[in-house]
Parts: structure tokens; sequence; C-alpha cells
């Protein structure tokens, strides 16, 4: 079954099951969301959905015909569902990432779900887990021969197993704990030297976490949504994200100030070059089998000026709103962006 038949399916599915079920959105909402925790040069607010993205998914459920349920923390919703505050059997909870900055955060809701027998949209506890450690799973795939840049760990003062690269070596570094490009900045690509070890000394006290440093790669930037259904992967078109003058990055990214202002353009991958099209959808796929990704996923890659692809970045809660990669190849496929949330509810129905 192609990728178009089955969305189309699972949106069937959706609307088959809208008599039976409540839909709990677990809604982390900037100026909404209460939150104690944050960093003070990169706030985790930019992994919140503005109330106008808030406000598109919960009118998207309702066009759709779910009841849904709107909770904006969602400790708020564990109390209720012990008190008993749900008058139907089935519920089925929609989540994206948690707030705060602890480890693995986004493994809390799952973790909850699982253990109480509620379905839920994300992967489970443990794939949000390793998805959430850059450094341990570019590792796991370098293991498995998935091409990944040259990658260091750099921890107050430490490289791991004393490994380190090589003077004037053009890197990146990165939190290894977050996303969204919380924690990355223009000064964050530059050679390495003793100036960059003092600037990689200050990120990690800054943000109490080791960081992954990689080799940068200069060239396209490539996210490619997935939909696994019953183990299966389906891909969807893989996407180039980029700045709003150029479809090639080349030596920049889209740093933190960049996501936070939704400053960057879309186009397809395969407009560009068929043949590097091709090659992140075979990457893509080993990705998915080795980390055992489940229900719906992004992977982003840099393809240098060779047309050689390495991963960069596994989502495991990738956006999903109208100025997503993932809506955006969705709509690519003829679907209303407005039907991706419901087709993601029929992915998990039974």
């Amino acid at each position: 079954m192609e990728t178009k038949e089955i969305i189309n399916l699972l949106i069937q599915k959706a609307q088959a099951a809208l008599p039976d079920i409540t839909i709990i959105f677990l809604a982390n909402v900037k100026s909404v969301t209460s939150n104690r925790y944050d960093y003070s040069d990169s706030s985790i607010l930019t992994e919140f959905l503005s109330v106008e993205e808030c406000n598109e998914l919960l009118t998207s459920l309702q066009n759709f015909g779910f009841f849904t349920l709107i909770y904006y923390n969602s400790e708020k919703f564990i109390r209720d569902y012990y008190n008993e505050k749900f008058t139907t059997s089935k519920i089925i909870i929609f989540e994206g990432t948690q707030k705060g900055i602890g480890k693995a955060r986004d493994s809390y809701i799952p973790a909850f779900c699982d253990l109480e027998g509620l379905l839920h949209t994300g992967p489970n506890a443990y794939i949000n887990g390793i998805c959430t450690n850059k450094y341990h799973w570019t590792k796991l795939l370098e293991g498995h021969n998935v091409s990944v840049p040259n990658s260091w760990q750099y921890n107050m003062g430490e490289w791991l197993n004393g490994q380190r690269p090589i003077l004037n070596k053009t890197l990146i570094a990165k939190p290894c704990y977050e996303c969204a490009s919380i924690g990355i900045h223009k000064q964050s690509i530059d050679r390495y030297s003793y100036k960059y070890e003092n600037y990689l000394n200050k990120l990690s006290m800054t943000y109490n976490q080791p960081f992954i440093v990689q080799e940068f790669i200069s060239g396209y930037e490539v996210e490619v949504p997935i939909i696994i259904h019953q183990k299966k992967p389906y891909i969807l078109p893989p996407v180039v994200i980029c700045k709003k003058d150029s479809y090639v990055m080349g030596n920049e990214i889209l740093d933190f100030d960049d996501i936070y202002d939704d400053a960057y353009q879309f186009c397809l991958l395969n407009t560009i070059n068929t043949s590097i099209d091709l090659q992140v959808k075979t990457e893509a796929l080993k990705v998915v089998k080795i980390i055992d990704l489940e229900r719906y996923t992004r992977i982003d890659f840099r393809v240098d000026i060779n047309g050689k692809c390495y991963v960069t970045d596994i989502n495991s809660y990738p956006h999903i709103v109208h100025h997503s990669s993932f809506a955006y190849a969705f709509k690519q496929l003829n679907n209303n962006t407005e039907n991706l949330l419901p087709c993601l509810i029929g992915n998990i129905l039974p």
C-alpha cells in the first residue's frame, strides 16, 4: 500500500471511531502553560505552541467531529484521571513535547499512558528516552553503518574518553537533551580552537548538560516525515528546509532565533534532486528499524555538495501545525492539512 493510500485509510478509521472516543489534547501553550524551569538564553517556549497554533489543532479535531477536552497542564489531566472525571471509557491522548528541562521529559506522558492502558498518539517512553540523547543515538546509528557526522561529546571541561576533534576542523555544537534549536546560535558553528572550547565550557554549564560536537556538514537541510502503521513505515515526501533567500542552506543553519521567528521556507527535495530523494528515504528506513521508531516521526539530514547524506536529528514529537515540514509534505499528497491530526489518531486505533 502506498503512503497516500494508507493516509486515506487512517482518516477513514478515525471517522468510523468518532462516536466512541474522547480526545484529550495536552497542549503546552506560550503564555498559558505554567513552566517553572527554563534556560536563560534559549527559552524552551520555542517548543510550545502559540495560541494560534493551539487553536489550529483544536479546530482540526473539532471540525473533524471529535469530542475534545483540552488541558494546558498535564498535571491537571492526571489528577482528573485519577479522580475519575471522565465519563467515557475510551479516551485518546494527543500530546506534544513536555515542559521543563529534565532529561527524557517527553517520556512522562507515554509512560503514564502505557501504565494505565491509555491510547496515545506518540511513541513509547523508551523511544522518547533514547531520542532525547543525541550523542547516544548518533553512536548507535554509526555502529550500524548509518552515515552520521563525526561526533564527540563535551561536558563541563571534559571530552568523553579523552577523544576530541583536530584543531581548525569546522564544528557545530548542540545540547544533547534539547530540540527546536534550543542552545544553538550563530557562534555554535566555528573552527575548533581553545577559544571554541571555552565557549563549549560556558554552554555546558549554562545548560547543565553535555553537548554533542559534530563535524559541520555544508549543504542541504532535509526533513523526512514518516508515519509508522503496524510496524510498517510510510514515508511522506522529503522536504528541503532553508532560510527565505535560498533553497540551499550551505554553511548556514537555522538557529534558535530563526526557529522562534519561523524564519524558514520549504520545497520538495525531489524537485531539486531525485537521487538524493531516494538516498534519504533509504537511510530513513534504516533509522526507523534500528531505533524501532513508531507512530509518527521526522528524521533530519544534512546533504553535502557530493550528495552524501548524514542523519543529524530524530524528532519523535515533530510539529504538525500548518507551517511545519510534516504538514507541508502531507499537503503535497493532496490532503487537507486539517486531516493530519485525525490521520495520526486513526493510526493508533485497533
